[in-house]
Order: structure tokens, then sequence, then C-alpha cells
């Protein structure tokens, strides 16, 4: 079965999909030094990495990254 995620970046062009993947890379070695990342108001253990026009939010807990959304920004985003 397929997931949301893995939908969203299979139908992205080329360049975008190479720049999520990046991110998620980055998030994968080292989230803290990953680039723009913050922590989501009100939330526990739970950030945000911008790369471009995506976001990409991601739990940190106990030393295990999990990726919870990827998406482009927009007003509905962060609901």
């Amino acid at each position: 079965m397929v997931n949301r995620l893995t939908k969203f970046v299979a139908k992205l062009n080329r360049k975008d999909r190479e720049r999520l993947e990046n991110a998620f890379e980055a998030i994968r070695k080292d989230w803290q030094n990953a680039g723009d990342v913050k922590p989501l108001k009100g939330r526990k253990n739970i950030f945000r990495l911008r790369s471009g026009k995506f976001r990409i939010v991601f739990e940190a807990k106990y030393g295990k990254i999990s990726i919870l959304y990827a998406g482009k920004r927009n007003d509905t985003f962060y609901r």
C-alpha cells in the first residue's frame, strides 16, 4: 500500500522531487542542522523544515525521526 507522502512526492516534477528527497536525507542525517528547522507552537517534539516552497513536518522523539507530512506551503498546511 502506498502512503500519502509517497504519492505526493511521485507527482512532483524532477527538480521538486530532488529538493524534497535531499531535505528528507538532511533530516535523516542530522535534523537539528538540516536547514530552516523550527518547532511547531503548541506541539511537543514536532518540527517543520522549510525547503523552498515546501514544508516538511516531522517528529523527533527518542532519537527516532518520523516524517508526518510534506507539502506545498499554503493557508491550510499547518492545520
